[in-house]
């Protein structure tokens, strides 16, 4: 695993709540899959968590084939990035809990399926410029 540098994290949290944010998988055979999301969190220094409340072919994928892309940006400064990993469903336990508890206090009528959890691998930056798609970690 690797550790999402503070840069990352600070523009995860400011960024998600607004839904500008990214998850992509494929299926086994490779065929891609990307949706919008807004529940996802920095869970620790090396993994994010996002909820799944409405993942259909973004649950397959995931089960079929477990790694998944998250990106996310700031339209007005263009500041953005990518994270890489491997992933890990939690349909039970302390972090489907803690996940579950996040949501309902945002949107108390939305029924959290499962917690979905990027174990860090790679981050790169999607800012416009000479520094697009650089590795940072």
């Amino acid at each position: 695993m690797a550790k999402l540098p503070s840069e990352v994290v600070r523009l995860l949290e400011k960024v998600a709540p607004k839904s500008l944010c990214v998850l992509a998988t494929s299926s086994r055979d490779g065929k891609p899959n990307a949706v919008p999301i807004i529940f996802v969190w920095p869970w620790s220094e090396e993994e994010v968590v996002i909820a799944d409340n409405f993942f259909l072919k973004t649950r397959a994928n995931i089960e079929e084939n477990p790694v998944a892309s998250l990106t996310f940006w700031d339209p007005e400064t263009r500041e953005g990035y990518q994270i890489k990993g491997r992933v890990q469903v939690h349909t039970s336990g302390p972090v489907f809990e803690e996940v579950a508890s996040r949501v309902r206090s945002i949107r108390p009528t939305l029924k959290t399926k499962a917690a979905v959890m990027i174990k860090v691998e790679e981050v790169y930056t999607v800012k416009p410029g000479p520094d697009a798609g650089k590795r940072l970690v």
